[in-house]
C-alpha cells in the first residue's frame, strides 16, 4: 500500500484568474483535486491525503475532499507538520513562480517577501516544499501550476506540468505516477534559509529572534524551523504592513502640501518613481532633505 499527499495551492489551478473570487476558486480547486484523486486511485491500494496551503487553509473544503474519497489533514502551511499527513509520495498542484518570476501570480509566500535564499540560490515555494518532503522521506513525483518552476525542482525525476501547456493534465500526471519511482532522487541536505523583505522598515517594527542585524534578513536554522515559524512571521508582516502604509500615505500627503503651498519644489530624482508604499525611513528622510534644499 502506498500513500500519496496532494499539496494544493491555488494560483496555478486551472481557470483561476482572480484570487478574491472565493466561490469560483473553490469550485475550480475541487475540480482539479477530483481529477488528481481519480488519477491516483488508478494505482492499486493507494491512500490519498490532501493538504491545502493557500491562504493559510481558510477555504472550507474538508467535507468536499472527504466526499472525493481522500483524507484531509487541514489547511495552511503548518498542515504539512502534522505527522498524519506524511506520505510516501507528494503531488504538488496549483503552484506558481517565485518572486519576480514568470506567470500571473509570481511570489514567494507573500508579496512583501522580496527573496528567499538557501543552498546558495534564490528559491520559491516549489523548492522549499519539495526540500521539506525530501528531508522527511517523501518523494515529489509531480508539480503542476502556472508560470515557471523548473529551476526549483529538488528531485531528479520529478515531472513538471504547466496549465498553459497543450499536454493533457491526466496524461502528464499518470505518466508521473506510473514511472519508476526509484529514479526519483535528491541529494540536497538541510541548510539555513534567509528571507528578505521589500522594505527595511519591517525589520525595526517586527520583534523577532529570527532577525539578524548583521545580515539584515531573517534567518531560519533549517527547513523545519522555517515551516514552524513562517506563519507567525507572515502575521507580523500583515500587521506592520498597515503601519508602513499609513506612514507612507502621511509622507506623500506632506510632500503634496509642501509643494502645493510653494514651500518646496519637487526634486528631480529617480527615487520618486518608486512605489510610495515601499519607501523606507531612510528614503523618506532623504526626500524631505532634498525638498528643503530645493526650497
Amino acid at each position: 500500500m502506498s500513500s500519496y499527499l496532494i499539496l494544493a495551492d491555488l494560483e496555478g489551478i486551472y481557470g483561476v484568474e482572480d484570487l478574491n473570487d472565493i466561490p469560483r476558486n473553490k469550485e475550480l480547486l475541487l475540480a482539479q483535486l477530483k481529477r488528481t484523486i481519480d488519477c491516483i486511485k488508478t494505482i492499486k491500494d493507494s491512500v490519498v491525503k490532501v493538504c491545502l496551503i493557500h491562504g493559510d487553509g481558510q477555504m472550507d473544503v474538508e467535507g468536499d475532499i472527504l466526499n472525493l474519497g481522500a483524507n484531509y489533514y487541514g489547511g495552511g502551511i503548518k498542515s504539512i507538520l502534522n505527522p498524519k499527513s506524511a506520505a510516501d509520495y507528494a503531488i504538488l498542484i496549483g503552484f506558481h513562480s517565485k518572486t519576480a518570476g514568470a506567470g500571473v501570480f509570481p511570489h514567494s509566500f507573500k508579496p512583501e517577501i522580496e527573496r528567499v535564499i538557501t543552498d546558495d540560490k534564490e528559491i520559491g515555494e516549489v523548492y522549499l516544499f519539495s526540500k521539506f518532503f525530501k528531508l522527511h522521506g517523501t518523494k515529489v513525483l509531480f508539480v503542476s501550476g502556472e508560470g515557471f518552476f523548473d529551476d526549483e525542482i529538488v528531485f531528479e525525476g520529478t515531472k513538471t506540468h504547466y496549465i498553459s501547456s497543450d499536454v493533457n493534465y491526466e496524461d502528464a500526471l499518470l505518466s508521473a505516477l506510473n514511472a519508476d519511482s526509484s529514479e526519483v532522487k535528491s541529494f540536497v541536505t538541510d541548510d539555513e534559509i534567509q528571507l528578505y523583505l521589500n522594505n527595511s522598515d519591517y525589520y525595526g517594527l517586527i520583534d523577532s529572534a529570527l532577525y539578524s542585524k548583521e545580515r539584515k534578513c531573517y534567518v531560519f536554522a533549517s527547513v523545519q524551523n522555517f515551516f514552524e515559524n513562517i506563519i507567525d512571521l507572515c502575521i507580523e508582516i500583515n500587521r506592520t504592513s498597515a503601519i508602513i502604509r499609513r506612514t507612507n500615505l502621511a509622507f506623500a500627503k506632506e510632500i503634496s502640501r509642501l509643494v502645493k503651498s510653494g514651500q518646496a519644489e519637487m526634486p528631480d530624482i529617480e527615487l520618486l518613481n518608486k512605489d510610495i508604499f515601499l519607501f523606507n525611513e531612510f528614503e523618506r528622510e532623504m526626500v524631505m532633505n532634498l525638498l528643503k534644499t530645493a526650497n
